[in-house]
């Protein structure tokens, strides 16, 4: 048994910017246990990876996460908090993380949402064997 875990604070964000699959995938190549990231919903009740509750605090647009549909965040465009530059990245849904991670590191997840289905939408995602999450709720 390990005395303790490496744990990948929304990936590795030197790499790539913070929840990008780029650099939760660097966080995988360097052998980090688990990565931890920030969940919440869309307008449309996407579950996407975002770890603030207002856009404008890593891309080009500025509104709340959870007012936004998942279409119009698809047009938004992530800054890289490394150099301040607007980059391809994109926000990630919850979906493709896991689609993606093939149990390949650990998964820590923060519900950042004031919608309350959001724990239950999680939840119905998770129930699949062989995994381990760790979930935190944040209330608002």
């Amino acid at each position: 048994m390990k005395l303790f875990e490496i744990v990948a604070h929304r990936g590795v964000p030197n790499e790539a910017p913070e929840n990008a699959l780029e650099a939760f995938q660097h966080a995988v190549k360097l052998g980090a246990d688990a990565i931890e990231f920030d969940v919440s919903l869309t307008a449309d009740g996407i579950l996407v990876i975002y770890n603030y509750f207002y856009l404008e605090e890593i891309t080009n647009t500025s509104g709340t996460i959870f007012n936004i549909t998942y279409n119009q965040l698809q047009k938004v465009k992530v800054i890289n908090n490394q150099n301040q530059r607007i980059n391809n990245y994109r926000i990630l849904t919850f979906n493709e993380l896991l689609e993606t991670n093939d149990d390949q590191i650990g998964l820590e997840v923060e519900i950042k949402c004031p919608k309350p289905e959001s724990v239950e939408i999680i939840g119905g995602i998770l129930n699949c064997p062989n995994n381990v999450f760790y979930i935190e709720l944040i209330a608002i």
